[in-house]
This record gives structure tokens, C-alpha cells and sequence, in this order.
């Protein structure tokens, strides 16, 4: 499916079973079908760890899995241009009672 599409966002983990996840960031950031896709990296390596990676992390957000619940959202609200307001909440429907005092 991913020659088929074009998505919004791309969450990558940098390690992979049988492929490089660095590797994987780099051809995705040049290929032109993702060029317009926002990609976020999770990972468990700590900062320290991630130094023989940081040639492919530059420039994109890094999530420490420990971190997942707390900040994927945030940054995926950010990748997907949410706005910072809150959604708007549904029309207010009369309660039964009320429509029937009408």
C-alpha cells in the first residue's frame, strides 16, 4: 500500500526487523510520493543511543517510547495542522422534557 499512497503523517520506529530504520527515514524523506508527508520517529534508544542515527533524525520529532501516550498526540495534532482551539462540541439538542414544554 505505501506505493499507493500519500499520507499526512508517517510514525517510523528507527529499529527495525530486517531494515535499517535510519535507511528507511532517509529513502522516505527523498522520495517524491512522501515528499508532502510529516514523519514522526518513535523509538525506545535513549538520547545517547541515538547518536549513530541523528544524519537521519534531524529536523524530525522524536518520540521516547516511555513518552509515547504523553507526547504522540500533541505532535500529531502539530503534523496534521490541528488547530490549537478545541473541537466544536455538537449542537445542543433539546432534552425531552424541554421539547415538550414547546
Amino acid at each position: 500500500m505505501a506505493g499507493q499512497l500519500q499520507p499526512d503523517v508517517l510514525i517510523v520506529d528507527i529499529l527495525l526487523p530486517g531494515i535499517d530504520g535510519a535507511t528507511l527515514i532517509t529513502s522516505l524523506r527523498s522520495h517524491p510520493q512522501f515528499r508532502q508527508s510529516r514523519l514522526i520517529v518513535i523509538t525506545s534508544l535513549d538520547e545517547s543511543q541515538r547518536e549513530p542515527y541523528a544524519f537521519a533524525l534531524a529536523g524530525v520529532p522524536v518520540v521516547h517510547k516511555p513518552n509515547l501516550v504523553a507526547e504522540l498526540p500533541c505532535l500529531l495534532a502539530d503534523a496534521l495542522g490541528a488547530s490549537a482551539a478545541p473541537a466544536p462540541s455538537p449542537p445542543h439538542e433539546p432534552s425531552a422534557r424541554a421539547a415538550g414544554r414547546r
